[in-house]
């Protein structure tokens, strides 16, 4: 026997091996942590370990995790196979699926599908949340998984969707993901939805339907819980899912729509607990149906506007009214140079604190209205604290906007500009330092306005002691001809006389 530091003698039964004393409650606690590749495992140390891995709660699998497992036969679909065969080994030699909690299948390969059939999951009562990750080679989900009562979250990824009617009865479900998958007509998806009685949580993206005949089914829905709902479009609209989809949720925090514009919230009135909104808009999307939907989530207190949405709005506003946000304090649109349809957000949004733009030079420039407004916008007097600037060029219009949003913005308290320049070791050339250190120097309506500009996240200090004066009807050439830059030594002769300039926030 040991002796321990006391002196005293040690029991070996004791002291050996704490941790096969333990429980089987906590060991089976301990290994449902672990990814179930290393759950398995530890029943090779012991007989006291043999069995206890078949009492996890929870069931992660990951074909990409188990290499090393198996033995290499150099061949990846051998590997694939025998993925296979162990999931379905752990499902059969699970001793007690009743206790089972958590279930994660994610399966990467392409070149053996898994045969899901052999899935079944009935005997999983407890069941609380199902994640399933196959690739593009759709697989039909097993239709014991349309029964769990007590399934709580369900993300499902490259599957396909097969439901009859009254087929589906989740009474428990409060999170559904669906990432490409197959519906194999238009009333799949609208059958799982509405199964789903008590959703707090809809994400779906990049899922179609193969038929357009069954693509023209409306999907309607009410959701009384729907607190989060994003709805992503995939890139061919010819193979979108259902549309219209028509959504009735009063109690709708966080709406996120890109690539999709066939919302229709039931009721006409604004949602009331609305707290964000994401819009990305179509190209051929409509503008009365843009209006309308900005209409009801005009309680929103956060707002993204893409690019495409606000070049739908420059046309909309010269036919309609953008709707009052009486509640919006925070405001990120994509835009390049100074546009109508930003006053008229800035008229509608009383309350604004953060203004957030971001430029989007994909396609070109977009400058919509380059004339200043005649009256400034409640929000720039008496609410808009800060604005950020990110992306942004030095030229003529973005510069006209930063002027004009200093020059009438009597509450800002900080604007930060983000220079768009292709990396950290790209520098700035001296005619920009000059239009940017004007920028620093023109006249403010807030005495605490700060403006503070950025390259790659690093702070520029600029000299303003002598910079150009770009005046208010100046305008900037910004199509240079590179040729005439290589006939002038211009820039190498006040290179010398800026070369106190620190674009690294460092001392020159």
């Amino acid at each position: 026997m040991m002796r321990t530091d006391q002196g005293k003698l040690a029991d070996p039964r004791i002291d050996g091996d704490r941790l096969s004393s333990l429980p089987d409650e906590i060991l089976t606690h301990i290994l449902s942590s672990l990814q179930t590749k290393y759950a398995v495992s530890t029943s090779v140390l012991s007989r006291r370990w043999k069995d206890l891995w078949t009492r996890v709660s929870i069931i992660d699998l990951d074909n990409q995790s188990l290499d090393g497992l198996f033995s290499d036969r150099g061949v990846q679909e051998a590997r694939d196979l025998e993925f296979s065969r162990f999931v379905r080994r752990v499902l059969s030699k699970h001793k007690n699926l009743n206790s089972l909690m958590r279930f994660h299948l994610a399966y990467c390969s392409n070149v053996r599908p898994i045969c899901l059939s052999k899935i079944e999951l009935n005997a999983a009562s407890q069941l609380e949340e199902i994640v399933i990750k196959l690739p593009y080679r759709m697989r039909k989900l097993p239709r014991s998984f349309y029964t769990l009562k007590n399934l709580k979250v369900l993300k499902l990824s490259g599957l396909k969707i097969i439901t009859a009617q009254g087929s589906v009865f989740l009474p428990s479900l409060k999170v559904l993901e669906l990432w490409r998958v197959e519906t194999v007509n238009g009333k799949a998806l609208s059958r799982l939805i509405t199964g789903c009685p008590v959703l707090e949580t809809v994400h779906l993206e990049e899922c179609y339907c193969p038929s357009e005949l069954n693509r023209k089914h409306k999907l309607t829905a009410s959701l009384p819980f729907l607190k989060n709902l994003t709805i992503i479009g995939n890139l061919n609209m010819e193979t979108m899912l259902v549309r219209p989809v028509v959504i009735e949720a009063a109690r709708l925090e966080h709406l996120q729509l890109e690539n999709f514009d066939w919302l229709e919230i039931a009721g006409n009135c604004p949602l009331s607990c609305l707290e964000s909104a994401r819009l990305g808009m179509r190209e051929e999307g409509e503008i009365r149906s843009l209006i309308d939907l900005l209409a009801q989530v005009s309680n929103a207190k956060q707002m993204w506007l893409s690019s495409m949405t606000m070049a739908l709005l420059s046309d909309a506003v010269k036919q309609f009214q953008i709707p009052v946000f009486p509640k919006l304090t925070h405001l990120t649109i994509e835009a390049s140079g100074y546009s109508r349809v930003l006053h008229s957000l800035l008229n509608s949004a009383s309350k604004l604190n953060t203004l957030v733009i971001g430029y989007n030079y994909e396609g070109g420039c977009l400058y919509w209205e380059k004339s200043e407004p005649v009256c400034t916008p409640e929000c720039l007097l008496s609410s808009l604290e800060q604005i950020e600037m990110n992306d942004f060029k030095v030229v003529a219009e973005d510069m006209k906007m930063a002027r004009y949003l200093l020059k009438a913005g009597a509450a800002l308290k900080k604007m930060s500009v983000d220079l768009i320049y292709g990396g950290r070791d790209i520098g700035i050339n001296i005619e920009d330092c000059k239009k940017l250190g004007a920028l620093l120097k023109w006249p403010r309506a807030s005495s605490v306005c700060e403006v503070r500009i950025f390259l790659a996240d690093v702070e520029i200090h600029l000299d303003t002691d002598d910079v150009i004066d770009i005046g208010e009807e100046d305008t900037v050439d910004d199509n240079r001809d590179e040729d005439d830059e290589e006939e002038t030594d211009t820039d190498e002769v006040e290179a010398d006389e800026y070369n106190e300039v620190d674009i690294n926030g460092e001392d020159g």
